[in-house]
């Protein structure tokens, strides 16, 4: 597999005019279409501090797919060593006046907020926290993961019981896992979460308490340790607590017999 060295040289080498290149991403579905999407996108993006004027005119583009396209553009998601962070949200900000925005290519511009992270973004963020439609909630929500300012723990704690799945999942995700921060009301955010169908996001919940060494997670582990070889987040679990097995206290006697009785076998 290429090195993200050799992916850059090869993008910045693409012999295409920039003109095709947006023409390609226009024209494709981020969703259905993927690497002939994205494909188009990384090489444009390599390109932003040449061309950075021309891709904030398209910005202001009066269709909302070049404008969606603009907005993956600034983010630089695929750009190790990013553009001018600031300028390019800046930019970012500027489209968000913009009256007439819809929800896609919002979500992307949220989305690129989050991987630029230059300084005022998560204000920026927090403005869509309870925006109707659920796409642009999620591109907040994994916006906001990764950040300790007090403001994103909170939002996220509230987002972890949004009605919509991915919302409720990534804030999950970015609670248990994407933040050192702990404290009561994180704890409570997710035992909350145990109480969910859906595998992954109980799994979520169960690392988050498990690397908080948080004894309310206990008696929810035991019942799901059977499933250790069907469910990657319970296997972590059991991973943390054999690696650190000496910062766990004797209350948590029972999970370590429990792996045994169960079989379980560490990957390492």
């Amino acid at each position: 597999m290429p090195n993200t060295h050799d992916l850059a040289s090869e993008y910045r080498s693409d012999p295409r005019s920039t003109e095709e290149l947006v023409a390609l991403a226009v024209a494709k579905d981020i969703d259905l279409d993927n690497e002939e999407y994205w494909k188009p996108i990384r090489i444009l993006q390599h390109r932003l501090s040449a061309e950075f004027e021309r891709f904030h005119r398209l910005a202001c583009s009066k269709s909302q797919k070049e404008r969606d396209v603009a907005a993956t553009i600034l983010g630089q998601n695929s750009v190790k060593d990013k553009f001018d962070v600031e300028r390019c949200q800046m930019a970012l900000g500027e489209m968000l006046s913009q009256p007439d925005l819809s929800s896609p290519p919002l979500a992307s511009i949220l989305f690129a907020l989050g991987q630029l992270k230059a300084p005022g973004y998560v204000e920026m963020l927090l403005r869509f926290q309870q925006y109707p439609d659920a796409d642009v909630r999620y591109a907040v929500t994994t916006s906001l993961g990764g950040t300790d300012e007090e403001r994103a723990i909170k939002a996220l704690i509230e987002l972890s019981r949004d009605d919509d799945f991915q919302v409720r999942n990534w804030a999950t995700f970015g609670l248990g896992s994407r933040t050192d921060i702990d404290s009561e009301e994180i704890r409570l955010a997710l035992v909350d979460r145990l109480s969910e169908t859906d595998d992954e996001i109980r799994g979520e919940a169960l690392v988050g308490l498990v690397s908080r060494r948080d004894i309310r997670v206990i008696e929810p582990l035991l019942r799901e340790l059977n499933q250790w070889r069907k469910q990657p987040l319970v296997k972590d679990c059991a991973d943390k607590l054999l690696e650190e097995r000496e910062k766990f206290g004797p209350e948590w006697h029972s999970v370590l017999c429990e792996l045994e009785r169960v079989g379980y076998k560490t990957s390492n």
